[in-house]
């Protein structure tokens, strides 16, 4: 058993691919070794509406906590996987894979809980969305 924290900061939005008011899904998982999902978390700026080229906290929502405490499995310790994926759309609340007008892509980064130097402070991303922008 291997538990691990994961505290999520901020997302910053560099393009949203819409004219005009626009909501934001944000989906972050994270995966064991052999691909379960041991922690997720969601993020959709309670339902508000989001710009291009700002920071947003992560933090402030009871309902979908932004610190995740998970057991990464493994003897001692284990490899894991954190993805992140995000969509935009101007009418769904949460807007996510099967969902959005525009996708704002994908960021993954390995990490292996034996080896310290690739733990501690991660940035996952720019990404690039599916009109080639950065995300």
């Amino acid at each position: 058993m291997t538990l691990m924290r994961l505290t999520l900061n901020t997302v910053h939005l560099f393009e949203d691919e819409e004219a005009g008011s626009t909501r934001m899904g944000l989906y972050v998982r994270v995966l064991d070794s052999a691909g379960g999902q041991v922690a997720e978390f969601r993020w959709n700026r309670r339902n508000g509406e989001v710009e291009d080229n700002f920071q947003y906290p992560l933090d402030g929502d009871q309902e979908f906590p932004s610190v995740l405490v998970f057991d990464i499995g493994g003897e001692p310790g284990g490899i894991g996987r954190i993805n992140v994926k995000a969509y935009t759309d101007n009418d769904e609340h949460w807007p996510d894979e099967g969902h959005h007008e525009n996708f704002l892509g994908e960021a993954e980064i390995v990490f292996d809980t034996r080896e310290p130097s690739q733990l501690g402070q991660l940035l996952l991303g720019p990404t690039t969305t599916d009109n080639g922008h950065t995300g």
